[in-house]
């Protein structure tokens, strides 16, 4: 622990407890006046979260700002408790995908220039042995009917296969249980106040864009902007993760019988897994072919309620262990389209969050 002076007050800066993927924890060095809070011994290409408490003693940390204290007023004078204690702490098994603008479309829709802010997603898609982890926590705690789920698909599989035959209902539903799990605040609520009360645990909630809570600090399924930047992994023009060479089974999971355990081809440039082949990638969008981000949009979501179809399927991307096609394989490819009701063994999906 280090105390720093600060704009006038003392900051006390709580270490990491956790060891990082260098063996070593990461060391808050300085926290600026201007609030620039800088630390070492960070990984490349490392996910962190910095995290604030009210006190040592109350044992909860937070990466969003829904916790403060309201702000009160006294006369002319207004203030709020800001938090006083801070630690970095690193996100295990996922990586960053910076913000920025990127060339985003496909063969037959006009190619689009549009901008996602920052975001942190899962190296793999979420396995079955994950998904279990989870619903263990979920079934004592509000999450009375997640689907048990299956791993991946074909005899051989095991638990560190991606899970699949659950819906997308499902994946919100475990999203924000595995949010709670980690004390963070969820993303999916039944209805626009984003109160606790309305917090998605159960039942078949059709969740609408403003029924989300798109600056908490939890988990979510990705967008089809997030996604398609994260597949591409840095690189610019090219139709696949790896860059425009033709797929082949050195690359992924494509065109067989069954699915593989995750992470068993080669990463992309952000250290993705899986991003073409074994199973198609469920996102957040509402599917449409007509109603597409406009050139220059920022962080776009999709239709507000139903596409133009008055439909609610949902867009995967990504291409399975049954595709036959390599153009389903491709980083801008959205030929799959999903009742979000429906289970499959061709698709499951990874997570995102706000780093």
């Amino acid at each position: 622990m280090r105390a720093m002076k600060t704009a006038g007050m003392t900051l006390v800066l709580v270490l990491l407890l956790v060891l990082g993927a260098s063996g070593e924890d990461p060391v808050i060095a300085s926290f600026t006046e201007n609030g620039v809070l800088a630390w070492s011994n960070a990984t490349p290409g490392g996910a962190y979260s910095v995290e604030w408490s009210p006190s040592i003693e109350e044992g909860t940390w937070h990466n969003d700002w829904d916790s403060l204290s309201p702000v009160s007023a006294t006369g002319s004078t207004t203030s709020v408790r800001v938090p006083l204690f801070y630690r970095v702490r690193q996100i295990p098994d996922m990586a960053v995908v910076p913000g920025g603008s990127f060339a985003m479309g496909y063969d037959y829709v006009a190619v689009r220039t549009v901008t996602v802010s920052a975001f942190v997603i899962d190296l793999n898609e979420i396995t079955k042995a994950k998904w279990d982890e989870v619903r263990g926590w979920a079934l004592t705690n509000g999450y009375s009917d997640l689907a048990v789920g299956q791993a991946g698909t074909g005899g051989d599989a095991t638990s560190n296969h991606p899970v699949t035959m659950v819906s997308w209902h499902q994946s919100l539903k475990w999203c924000n249980a595995r949010s709670e799990m980690s004390g963070l605040t969820p993303c999916y609520y039944t209805n626009s106040a984003l109160l606790t009360s309305a917090i998605y645990r159960t039942g078949t909630v059709t969740v609408i864009n403003d029924w989300v809570n798109w600056t908490s600090g939890g988990y979510r399924l990705p967008t089809d902007a997030e996604w398609e930047k994260a597949a591409r992994g840095g690189l610019v023009s090219q139709l696949y993760p790896w860059g425009n060479a033709a797929p082949d089974a050195t690359r992924a999971n494509y065109n067989t019988n069954a699915t593989t355990a995750v992470g068993n081809y080669p990463a992309n440039g952000y250290g993705l897994f899986d991003m073409a082949g074994n199973v198609v990638d469920l996102c957040w969008d509402l599917y449409t072919v007509t109603m597409m981000p406009p050139e220059g949009s920022v962080d776009p979501r999709g239709p507000a309620t139903t596409n133009e179809y008055g439909s609610t399927t949902r867009i995967g991307h990504g291409g399975s262990w049954s595709s036959t096609s390599t153009l389903l394989l491709k980083c801008s490819d959205r030929s799959y389209y999903i009742a979000p009701d429906s289970g499959g063994t061709y698709f499951g999906f990874r997570c995102v969050r706000n780093p």
